[in-house]
């Protein structure tokens, strides 16, 4: 630490169960991959695991430790993991996840 007074912390978080996917704008791409663009706002915010009310534990929790880096929610841990354990297969496995939950 320099003890500048100043710090930041990184937040990266998992899914939030908030109205964030509902929200969300789906296009036709989501067709064009054969999935129900209707469905797939409800199929996406049922992968929203974790509570605001935690998340916003968490990450107050984290500033007060003056952590530098905080990951919120288990699908954080998980896809921290799949990108330190495979860098240059991450994307292609997370868009086949994808894929399976939506269908």
């Amino acid at each position: 630490m320099t003890d500048s007074g100043v710090s930041a912390t990184s937040i990266h978080p998992g899914g939030i169960k908030t109205a964030i996917a509902r929200s969300a704008r789906m296009n036709s791409n989501i067709a064009d991959l054969g999935l129900d663009v209707d469905g797939s706002t409800a199929k996406l915010e049922r992968g929203f695991i974790t509570s605001p009310e935690k998340a916003a534990r968490i990450i107050l929790r984290a500033v007060e430790r003056n952590q530098r880096r905080v990951l919120v929610g288990p699908d954080a841990y998980v896809f921290d993991w799949m990108v330190r354990l495979l860098p240059s297969r991450y994307q292609d496995i997370a868009t086949r996840l994808s894929k399976l939950t939506m269908r």
